[in-house]
């Protein structure tokens, strides 16, 4: 998620509307891996070396070139792959990248129509995403994966791992957004309707940076995910984000604490999943709380590099 003044259920508003995250679509029960959709024939080129020590990674699905890079050394330990907020430029994660590193491989990638990346029809299934992250991974080198998200790409890791349980080894959700049906459900008890119609319904149907059509995320709560892999759902946001109406202590007491117990259900998911409140922090913890951020993910890398 781009930084924004204030944050409404789906979405942050800054000078114009900008995005919160939803949800992808995910399957697959045990460690059987589920291949791409059957109309998505993707091609691999091997990663190249820019001479800034990047290696460009490229992959081509149904025609369109997805345009990445990774940095850091070749290990047997996991690769890291960073997915970031909607609309986010590719080095939002840098944080993250500059501390893994020296002792692993982390790769980021442009979404389609960003960066490098050539653009998708619109509005596109976020079921595409997740096609085209595959795509991507199967050109930079074999895995397990510990994938690392902000915001919308929170939800991309969540799915991924969800479609693809035998190649991640673990996974962080930085501030996911919520499961489209859930959060609908459970914002009608604290907004209007007519807010509800402005500020819920239009994003997660596409109209949003990306121009992604969310509204099937129910499934991050549906779909399940391996008992041994260890993952951690990180939440916090703030008052001050709020609008308005919200921003007095009772209702954004309460608002809070829906947006808090939909990401703790996402925490459940699996038996290894882990729920942390950054407290204080806002949607953008990688700024804010970048300490707490990166023990998270060591702490994550770790026990998958050790599984």
């Amino acid at each position: 998620m781009a930084v924004g003044a204030r944050v409404r259920g789906w979405q942050v508003v800054s000078v114009a509307i900008l995005t919160v995250a939803l949800a992808v679509a995910g399957c697959g029960g045990g460690r059987t891996d589920r291949s791409a959709p059957s109309s998505t024939a993707a091609a691999q080129a091997p990663a190249t070396t820019s001479g800034s020590g990047a290696r460009e990674v490229r992959a081509t699905v149904s025609g369109r070139a997805v345009v990445g890079q990774c940095v850091g050394p070749r290990t047997d330990a996991p690769t890291v792959v960073l997915e970031v907020g909607m609309g986010a430029r590719r080095d939002s994660l840098l944080v993250v990248e500059d501390h893994l590193a020296k002792r692993t491989q982390v790769c980021s990638y442009d979404r389609a129509g960003k960066g490098a990346s050539d653009p998708a029809g619109r509005p596109r299934p976020v079921s595409e995403v997740v096609s085209d992250l595959h795509a991507f991974l199967a050109a930079v080198n074999k895995p397990p994966y510990v994938l690392v998200g902000h915001s919308f790409g929170a939800e991309v890791v969540f799915l991924y791992a969800q479609a693809h349980p035998d190649q991640v080894a673990g996974f962080v959700a930085i501030n996911p957004g919520p499961p489209y049906q859930t959060w609908l459900k459970r914002a009608r008890t604290i907004e209007s309707e007519a807010e509800i119609q402005e500020f819920e319904l239009p994003f997660p149907q596409g109209n949003n940076a990306e121009g992604i059509n969310l509204s099937t995320s129910e499934s991050m709560l549906t779909d399940p995910l391996p008992a041994d892999l260890p993952y951690v759902v990180m939440f916090d946001a703030v008052c001050e984000d709020l609008p308005p109406p919200l921003q007095n202590p009772k209702d954004c007491a309460r608002y809070l604490r829906l947006l808090a117990a939909t990401d703790q259900e996402l925490a459940k998911v699996g038996q290894a999943g882990r729920f942390v409140w950054a407290r204080g922090g806002g949607h953008n913890l990688q700024v804010t709380q970048p300490e707490a951020v990166l023990a998270t993910v060591d702490q994550v890398w770790k026990a998958a590099a050790g599984r």
